[in-house]
């Protein structure tokens, strides 16, 4: 073999041992190329999923700072506490959960809201305070997690089919260090379906959840305090009139808001009107108020500023804003003809033509020095013949439905019983949903 076909040969050898390496190299980078591609389309679908899960929470947590400004204005944490469940379902992807705080007693939880569970699932839960799987968290303090709950058996004795869940995360809602209650959220699934990012989520919620329910509570205490001032203010000007039956008068303000489907915040501020709309009376020469005969045309321009004398006692009261409105006007007749200013119709604010039906339903169905008290029908008859005249007829029309309602109540000694079903709880009640 000639040295010229050896050398060919060699350089032949050299140059597909050549090729086959960098074949074999560009098939490691592509391998290694699609490798990275792969990661970056997951990072970047992960990066987006955190983005997205952020904006979410993000988005859920201005709502329930919304809805926790609202409830400071119209009173109660069923919203507030029901968007919190909501949003924790959607932040975990259970279908179940509910909202527990404990009575201010220590003695049991009250549930405050709830998503997916029925009266029969709670039953089987057993949510006590001291007994069972949520008693056992609040006692803990602590975060709990159960990916299955025949794993067990203490907290979940039954079989598996009384159970609408197989696995539950139970997170403490603290105030300051003190345990309140508990977020409790539940998944058919089991195995470790609560990822540490969607904890970390929950516990962000919780905790801004629980300072929502807080400030709510603070200011509603604050109002309560307003609330207890105002009664003990309107009992102190009772003197000067026949005694009030303040609690069923309340009754009434508060179903006849409902009636004409009011909110809360309204409701409270008619209930205080109604307690307050007399206290000018104050300023009125007792003789006067107690004369048994016809007034004068003189002292009859002297009760005529009643209203505006209410209104000028409270008017620095910014807590009575809205009552001292509803108060100055309450003697303004539908037709024009009432008094201070001689508003008509719908000029007249609702809260007032509320209150002037409700005022003179006491006023004629309670002694008077110059006459005895009417019955209680002859008193709704002559609101019937003066609506569209001196009263609302809308509002007089819904107060007879309402006054039907509370008298069946109080016929079947029933009235505290059906406080909150045919007949509610006064909106000073309603208002305080927890404290």
């Amino acid at each position: 073999m000639s040295v010229s076909l050896l050398v060919s040969i060699t350089l032949l050898f050299i140059l597909v041992g050549s090729w086959l390496f960098f074949l074999s190299y560009l098939l490691r980078h592509r391998k290694r190329l699609s490798l990275i591609t792969q990661n970056f389309e997951e990072s970047k679908t992960n990066l987006k999923e955190e983005v997205r899960s952020g904006e979410m929470l993000l988005s859920l947590l201005s709502g329930i700072h919304e809805v926790g400004l609202e409830n400071i204005v119209s009173g109660g944490q069923k919203s507030l506490a029901q968007m919190i469940v909501a949003a924790a379902c959607q932040i975990s992807a259970c279908p179940m959960g509910a909202l527990l705080l404990v009575e201010r007693d220590q003695s049991k939880f009250r549930i405050m809201a709830t998503q997916g569970l029925t009266e029969s699932v709670i039953d089987v839960i057993g949510m006590n305070l001291g007994l069972g799987f949520t008693g056992h968290v609040l006692q803990r303090g602590k975060t709990i997690i159960v990916d299955d709950i025949k794993s067990e058996k203490k907290f979940f004795p039954r079989t598996l089919e009384d159970y609408p869940f197989r696995s539950i995360i139970a997170i403490p809602l603290k105030i300051k260090n003190r345990t309140v209650g508990v977020l409790e959220l539940y998944s058919q699934s089991t195995g470790r379906i609560f990822e540490e990012k969607k904890i970390r989520q929950l516990h962000t919620l919780t905790s801004q959840g629980a300072l929502a329910l807080e400030n709510a509570l603070f200011h509603q205490n604050l109002q309560r305090f307003y609330v207890e001032i105002v009664k003990v203010l309107a009992q102190g000007f009772a003197w000067n009139e026949t005694p009030d039956s303040n609690d069923l008068l309340r009754i009434y303000a508060s179903e006849l808001s409902r009636e004409l489907n009011l909110p809360n915040s309204i409701a409270l501020h008619i209930e205080l009107a109604i307690l307050l709309r007399g206290i000018g009376k104050s300023q009125i020469d007792p003789l006067i108020l107690h004369k048994p005969g016809q007034l004068t045309p003189k002292e009859l321009e002297e009760i005529k500023q009643v209203p505006v004398l209410s209104q000028k006692i409270i008017q620095d009261v910014t807590f009575l804003s809205s009552a001292k409105t509803m108060i100055l006007y309450h003697q303004e007749e539908w037709d024009g003809s009432g008094y201070p200013s001689g508003l008509k119709g719908e000029e007249i604010p609702l809260g007032s033509r509320i209150v002037a039906v409700l005022n003179a339903f006491y006023a004629m169905t309670n002694d008077r020095p110059y006459r005895k008290a009417l019955a209680d029908g002859d008193a709704m008859r002559e609101l019937g013949d003066k609506a569209g005249k001196q009263f609302d007829p809308k509002v007089v029309e819904a107060f007879m439905r309402v006054y039907e309602r509370v008298q069946e109540a109080k016929k079947n000694g029933k009235i505290e019983a059906s406080l909150g079903q045919g007949v509610r709880k006064s909106s000073f009640d309603n208002f305080w949903e927890w404290n």
